[in-house]
C-alpha cells in the first residue's frame, strides 16, 4: 500500500522541493490527480512483478529505473 498523499503531495506535486521533478515527469506522461489511482495501481504493479536484489544500486539508478517502468505503462500516448 502506497502512503495516502505519497502520490498527490509528493510524486504530483510541483511544489514540493524534493518532489518537484518527479511529478513533472510523471505529469508530462499522463498521471495527475484525476488518475491518481491508476498510478498507484502501475507504482504496485512494479512493486509486485518485480524482484528486489541487495544489489548496490543507488537512489538515482532506482528512480530512473522507476521513470523508466513508468513510461511503459503511462495512462496516455503522450510523447515526453
Amino acid at each position: 500500500m502506497i502512503k495516502k498523499n505519497k502520490i498527490p503531495k509528493y510524486l504530483l506535486s510541483i511544489g514540493h522541493e524534493e518532489g518537484k521533478s518527479k511529478a513533472k515527469f510523471f505529469r508530462q506522461i499522463g498521471f495527475n490527480e484525476s488518475n491518481m489511482k491508476q498510478f498507484e495501481r502501475s507504482l504496485l504493479k512494479i512493486a509486485t512483478n518485480n524482484d528486489v536484489s541487495e544489489n548496490k544500486i543507488s537512489k538515482i539508478n532506482i528512480g530512473l529505473l522507476i521513470q523508466l517502468m513508468a513510461l511503459l505503462m503511462r495512462p496516455t500516448e503522450k510523447s515526453i
